[in-house]
């Protein structure tokens, strides 16, 4: 039977068709605002050509780390004052746009204020864009879920991130043409965060076109816990030897805003090849998430948590030297362009987008592969309170340069990624592995084992005479 629709059902089936590419779109812009906001590349690299300190060159990374922890602790607060998910968005949406266009409006007026103000009202404003992006991360996972139909959620959280990976790298090529464009950071910083702040509100807008849906009783998964439950997973030995390599792949990290540092000053990066940088690494970021999450299904985490440290290694090892290879008479012989070298060490950021793709690939199915011995949930709790308290590494790396210097602190750094490799070999095998056409392949085995054991395959009736195949 026909039934004629209102007008408030033919709106709301309207905003229901568009909601894919709202959400669609909303991840996409937003990703434009966050490689330009990037800590490890370019706000480290502000922040070191503001005249800042080591520790404020660090104090970007340190809130993207921490940030996911501290929005958790702030999201559960509110989830005994708002029962409903959806007010907690708009407030963390409206934080977040008000955050980012004080980093605009900074930017743009740098050239009149001291440097020191501007780095220390940058990390303000970055801090208050993190958290809040943090929430918004908890929230619209569900969000997005209660308003998507089951048939596409796969699909469309698939879709933002392809398209969203190669968003990114093109807008570290924006990031490149603007700072190739200029000679004075300032200028650059003005053209770029006013850009982020323009992509913040396009992404915000399609976010609140998403109706939502219909069952809004919760936020998210929950991250917090009692402290019994977060030590608890330390019991197992497994679960102890993945600590243990962790704690050390992440003190290794602690040097990855140093790098960009380490090139300024030693390979003689100008602020386009700052760009530059950030496009490598986004390149290794697209080519990690094509190759890690298939490569972790059909052979094991272990294998890419050992590659992610590998890969460390070697970028950094490399990185040290290049200076002095630049100074060798070998290399003034063969190369009478010095850009070699600079081409070099941008290169080795595509091995660190690539450890960076692989460590993040693995993480979730080597605990997936735990909770045989210790539940899921026990397990991201500790792994989180662990992440909580690496995110200060980059603190200890510039107290670390500001003793010693900073070649001696990436040759620790560099040590620490080859003591975890050395580590990565006590991680466990998991008990099985899943093939990308693993019903197929079952089938197949199940044929083959009905045809020794009956002489018939599957499906077929009646008894058959059994051949022998030499």
């Amino acid at each position: 039977m026909f039934v004629p629709l209102t007008p408030g059902h033919t709106r709301r089936r309207r905003t229901n068709a568009f909601t894919p590419i709202n959400g669609v779109l909303s991840g996409l812009l937003q990703a434009v605002a966050d490689t330009i906001l990037h800590p490890v590349v370019l706000l480290a690299a502000v922040a070191f050509l503001l005249n800042g300190s080591y520790y404020q060159v660090a104090g970007f990374t340190v809130i993207t780390l921490a940030s996911w922890t501290l929005s958790a602790v702030v999201l559960s607060t509110f989830k005994r004052l708002v029962a409903r998910p959806y007010p907690i968005l708009i407030g963390a949406c409206v934080v977040r746009l008000l955050s980012v266009s004080l980093l605009a409006v900074t930017a743009f007026r740098s050239p009149h204020w001291d440097p020191g103000d501007v780095i220390r009202t940058l990390l303000v404003g970055f801090f208050l864009y993190q958290v809040s992006s943090a929430i918004i991360g908890h929230v619209s996972v569900a969000f997005l879920s209660d308003a998507l139909r089951t048939a596409k959620r796969s699909v469309i959280f698939r879709q933002r991130a392809v398209i969203g990976s190669i968003i990114t790298v093109i807008s570290g090529a924006v990031v490149w043409s603007v700072n190739g464009s200029v000679a004075d950071v300032r200028a650059a910083l003005g053209v770029l965060f006013i850009l982020a702040a323009i992509s913040t509100a396009a992404s915000t807008w399609f976010l609140f076109a998403i109706p939502a849906g219909k069952r809004q009783g919760r936020t998210g998964d929950s991250t917090s816990g009692e402290p019994g439950e977060i030590l608890r997973p330390l019991r197992s030995r497994p679960y102890r030897r993945f600590v243990l390599f962790r704690i050390l792949l992440g003190l290794s990290a602690a040097a990855d805003p140093f790098i960009i540092v380490f090139g300024i000053r030693r390979v003689g990066l100008d602020l386009g090849e700052i760009g530059l940088a950030l496009v490598a690494l986004a390149i290794g970021h697209l080519c990690g998430w094509v190759i890690w999450p298939q490569w972790v299904v059909r052979q094991s985490p272990r294998t890419a948590f050992q590659i992610a440290a590998l890969l460390r290694v070697f970028a950094l090892t490399v990185s040290i030297g290049i200076p002095a290879i630049a100074t060798s008479t070998l290399y003034t012989e063969r190369f009478a362009n010095p850009d070699a070298a600079i081409r070099l060490f941008l290169a080795l950021y595509v091995l660190i987008g690539l450890s960076m793709s692989a460590h993040a690939a693995a993480n979730q199915r080597y605990l997936m592969d735990l909770s045989a011995t210790v539940p899921l949930h026990q397990t991201v709790l500790t792994t989180n309170a662990v992440h909580g308290i690496l995110a200060f590494a980059p603190l200890a790396a510039a107290y670390v340069i500001g003793r010693t210097s900073l070649d001696q602190m990436l040759w620790i750094a560099a040590g620490l990624a080859f003591i975890a490799l050395l580590a990565s070999g006590s991680l466990v095998e998991p008990r099985f592995s899943i093939n990308r056409r693993a019903g197929v392949r079952n089938r197949q085995r199940t044929e083959q084992r009905t045809w020794q054991r009956t002489g018939r395959r599957t499906g077929q009736r009646g008894p058959q005479r059994r051949l022998s195949v030499r």
